[in-house]
């Protein structure tokens, strides 16, 4: 990655971004970069800075700090990939993003990935691109496919139990 595309992305992480971990109950760890906008542009470009991330939303207007414009947030969850950009911007963050980023490298280091791969990438239009986070129309096309035939599948199975 450039020099410049990784400053800009660590000046918009520093205002808008966060990095966290989160253990299940079941004890597996994830980890998250995130950033919450009501720029969709922004996004969009950090999204392509960025690959493998993915935007999700509009959320609709809310009683939040956002007021009454929709937002979107920008994820990046493969635990390789969030590492990997985590050490890049740690020596360009403040102090107080470089102690998040450092108790998500602790975390690493301590709890390592049962498989250390990303995901396969997904062919545009499938369900599993669509909640991967793509919304383009063939991707949201074929999950309301998945869907609809999900709901004949569940519908046929109610049919066939008696009535008690």
């Amino acid at each position: 990655m450039k020099s410049d595309d990784l400053a800009w992305i660590a000046g918009f992480l520093e205002g808008e971004g966060y990095f966290v971990t989160h253990t299940s109950k079941r004890g597996y760890v994830r980890m998250r970069i995130g950033a919450t906008s009501t720029d969709l542009d922004v996004l969009q470009h950090l999204q392509r800075l960025v690959p493998r991330s993915c935007i999700q939303g509009p959320y609709g207007p809310t009683r939040t700090s956002y007021g009454t414009k929709p937002h979107w947030k920008w994820i990046l969850h493969p635990r390789i990939l969030v590492i990997e950009l985590a050490r890049e911007l740690r020596p360009l963050m403040g102090s107080r993003r470089q102690g998040q980023i450092d108790a998500l490298l602790q975390m690493h280091a301590a709890h390592p990935a049962a498989r250390n791969r990303t995901p396969s990438p997904a062919e545009h239009g499938t369900a599993t691109r669509y909640r991967r986070g793509c919304r383009c129309e063939s991707c949201r096309t074929a999950e309301r496919f998945y869907q609809r035939k999900r709901r004949a599948i569940r519908k046929a199975l109610r049919a066939d139990v008696p009535a008690i």
